[in-house]
């Protein structure tokens, strides 16, 4: 059942998008290295991304948008011994305008998807599927957005590594119903040069499941094509590993992975695409 409707929310959210006609979407491309730190067991897997992005306003004014990036790594680490050195996240959102306080403030609608799979650190894969409402906060110089959302929660570990500790494969999958708090600020130092920072935490009611941490650092490179960007981005996912602890009858059970934590370092360039 819940995995039928992560199934049909990407497709339907896919299905839309393929559907408005080319030219009424914004695409843009992505490609850059990257640095994947696993610090708890001193390891940085360097690599090669690219990436596709797209935005589209609709007559009503909602902003349907989203990323896809495939990452190749240059695994010399081997964390995972069995690992397959390609990894891939995407996310996307509608959005839409519910109320206007002032010319500075508003309110909107928003439903995010998100994903992640096969990460070095041993993330199989990942879903995340949270409608909610936002609260932003726009001056010149300086933005703020504030995000409470509610929806479902899935994430599945690699089992090559937890079953050295006495693991099986059923006991790395969790799902649930959680709810999420976020907060985004961005400060636009120049017309070229804009910092971006944000920080969610996922809880299903009795204990957090994940914090996120992120940063970008926008540069306008429009001297080398016209509306493309030079970006710095860093995200840090911390994980809690209490959710797959065998069973109340193994307290001293072993952690399922050595690490609870990874960071994903990018530099990417940005540019417009089209078809």
């Amino acid at each position: 059942m819940k995995s039928s409707c992560r199934i049909l929310s990407v497709v339907a959210l896919m299905s839309f998008v393929v559907s408005i006609p080319a030219q009424a979407i914004e695409w843009r491309a992505a490609i850059g290295a990257h640095d994947f730190v696993v610090d708890q067991a001193s390891s940085h897997t360097p690599g090669l991304n690219v990436g596709l992005a797209f935005t589209h306003f609709t007559d009503n004014n909602i902003l349907l948008a989203g990323k896809a990036d495939v990452l190749v790594d240059i695994d010399h680490d081997k964390l995972d011994p069995d690992h397959i050195p390609v990894w891939f996240q995407s996310a996307y959102l509608a959005r839409g305008n519910l109320y206007h306080f002032s010319p500075q403030m508003s309110l909107d609608w928003q439903v995010d998807v998100a994903g992640r799979r096969n990460t070095v650190s041993s993330i199989e894969q990942q879903f995340k599927f949270f409608p909610g409402l936002a609260l932003n906060y726009q001056q010149p110089h300086f933005s703020a957005r504030f995000k409470a959302s509610a929806g479902y929660y899935q994430i599945e570990l690699d089992d090559d590594v937890p079953k050295s500790f006495g693991y099986k494969r059923d006991d790395l999958k969790f799902s649930s119903q959680a709810f999420s708090l976020a907060m985004r600020t961005s400060i636009y130092f120049t017309p070229k040069l804009s910092l971006s920072a944000m920080a969610q935490q996922w809880h299903d009611g009795d204990q957090w499941l994940e914090n996120k941490f992120g940063m970008h650092l926008d540069y306008d490179v429009s001297q080398f094509k016209a509306d493309s960007l030079l970006v710095l981005s860093i995200e840090h996912h911390q994980y809690n590993l209490d959710l797959y602890q065998q069973s109340v009858e193994k307290p001293d059970a072993a952690p399922v992975l050595p690490w609870d934590r990874d960071t994903l370092v990018r530099l990417y360039l940005d540019i417009p695409w089209s078809f």
